[in-house]
Parts: C-alpha cells; sequence; structure tokens
C-alpha cells in the first residue's frame, strides 16, 4: 500500500526534536518499508520503564529535550468556544421536543391544573431529555467522524499492522482540516455538558461526579493529543467513544421510561 507523503510534517526536524517528540518516524511512503525501518517495539526494559517512568522514557526516545507538547498550537482549539454556545442552544431550543417524546412514551403527564401552561417539572424526564439529546449528538458525531477517516490509512476494524503503523508515522502529522474540524466541536461538546451540569445542580442527579470527571478527563485528553499531534489517535479514539456511547445513551433513556411504567401500574394497583 503506497501512502502519498505531500505535506504531512507539522514541523521540520529541528523544532520536532527541540519539542521532544516521541520519534521523528522515516516515513518512505511505502509500507513495507516504513515497517523495517522505524523500531515501533519496545525491549523488556523499556516496557518496564513505560510503566515506571514514561515521561523519563519519551524523552530518551525522542533524544531530546521537552515533553512532546507543543502549546503554540493552542489557538487552533478557540472555536470550541463558539461550538460550546451552538451545543447550549441547541440543547436549549430541542428541550421542547425531547419533552414531547418522553410525554408520549408516558415519562410524565402534564399538569396545567396544579403547575400552570402545562409545563412538566418532572426529575425524570428531565434525565430522560438529557440521555435522548446525548443520544442524538453521538450518533451525529459518530457518523461525522466515519466520514472524515473512512479512507484514512490508519482507519480498520480490526486495526491491521498497517493501520497501526499509519496511526504513528510519519510523526508529528500536521492534521487535515476535517480533524481539527472533529477536535474542535468534540471539545466546545463536552465544554458546553461541564456548564449544563453545573447549571443544573437543583436537579439531583447520582452520576452528578461521574459524568464531570469523565468530560473534564475527555477535555484534557483531546487538548493533550492535539498538542502532541497524535490526531490521529484522537480522531480513533473519539469515534470509538461516541459509537459506544449511543447505545448507553439509549439504555439509560430507556431506563427512565420502564421505570415510569412501573410507578403508573404500582399506583394504579393501590387505587384499585
Amino acid at each position: 500500500m503506497q501512502f502519498p507523503l505531500g505535506d504531512v510534517y507539522a514541523m521540520p526536524l529541528e523544532r520536532a526534536e527541540e519539542y521532544g517528540f516521541v520519534s521523528y518516524y522515516n516515513h518512505t511512503g511505502d509500507a513495507a518499508t516504513s515497517r523495517a525501518s522505524n523500531n515501533l517495539t519496545l525491549t523488556d526494559e523499556e516496557w518496564r520503564w513505560l510503566l515506571t517512568n514514561p515521561v523519563g522514557l519519551a524523552m530518551r526516545l525522542a533524544a531530546a529535550g521537552g515533553l512532546g507538547l507543543d502549546t503554540s498550537a493552542l489557538p487552533q482549539l478557540l472555536p470550541c468556544l463558539l461550538w460550546a454556545v451552538v451545543f447550549v442552544l441547541v440543547r436549549l431550543a430541542a428541550q421542547t421536543w425531547l419533552s414531547r417524546i418522553g410525554v408520549w412514551l408516558r415519562l410524565a403527564v402534564p399538569r396545567a391544573r396544579h403547575r400552570g401552561r402545562g409545563t412538566v417539572r418532572c426529575r425524570r424526564l428531565r434525565k430522560f431529555q438529557i440521555q435522548l439529546w446525548l443520544a442524538v449528538y453521538y450518533a451525529a458525531s459518530t457518523a461525522f467522524g466515519w466520514a472524515v477517516q473512512r479512507d484514512k490509512p490508519w482507519f480498520g476494524f480490526p486495526a491491521s499492522e498497517d493501520n497501526r503503523i499509519a496511526l504513528l508515522t510519519p510523526h508529528p502529522y500536521r492534521p487535515e482540516p476535517e480533524l481539527l474540524l472533529y477536535y474542535q466541536y468534540g471539545l466546545g461538546f463536552y465544554l458546553s455538558e461541564m456548564v449544563a451540569l453545573l447549571a443544573e445542580r437543583d436537579m439531583r442527579r447520582a452520576d452528578f461526579l461521574e459524568y464531570f470527571v469523565h468530560h473534564l478527563v475527555t477535555f484534557a485528553l483531546v487538548i493533550l493529543s492535539h498538542c502532541s499531534y497524535e490526531h490521529r489517535f484522537g480522531a480513533y479514539v473519539l469515534f470509538l467513544h461516541d459509537a459506544s456511547d449511543i447505545m448507553l445513551a439509549v439504555t439509560r433513556a430507556f431506563l427512565y421510561v420502564v421505570d415510569a411504567q412501573r410507578t403508573v401500574r404500582v399506583i394504579s394497583t393501590s387505587g384499585q
């Protein structure tokens, strides 16, 4: 398999060594030659070092100072702030539509006589809205992630040896505009979700800490992978993450429906 080189390197060799990237791989354009020319395996001693002192191992393999992070690349992620505003507005606009789905599924009944204007005030319904919103986002993001990576040499299931080589070579890799967009709106989404979690503190959520830490760690990992020019790894992991979370969000949403129906049956039985 031939992979055209083009202008794929994010920086010259001297600057890569200055920042201390793990390795400036010799990418020849031919998969077999690249496999032979790049030492992508670790010795037993290096594996032990990886577990006990990964930073030291990275600096040793780089044969240069630095931690392999280029913070001057951070301004490329600033559009995530705009995306965060967009996601907050879309989330608010979708609440009415998501509420109607919950009412249709008998998750809650509008209590106009007691609340006025038929406003549904039900924690269960709000949690249902959140999970359904997450399912919609993850489905859309999975579709976009597949669209921008389906023809990339590193994208494959399960990952072949050629896929794994392409994940590592060449490095540091200059990300395409669509990969940067994937990062930008992904960061914006998790930033908006952290804001929403803090704004919804009036709603008791047993999974508040779990979700907040999850979003915070994801946010940090995306930023670190961007500054280390590991966009191929980052995009691959984001795709797997979003795809797996679709069913998780859908399952949680319908667990609320099942719980509501169980409550209705209990009330109906006790009233007879």
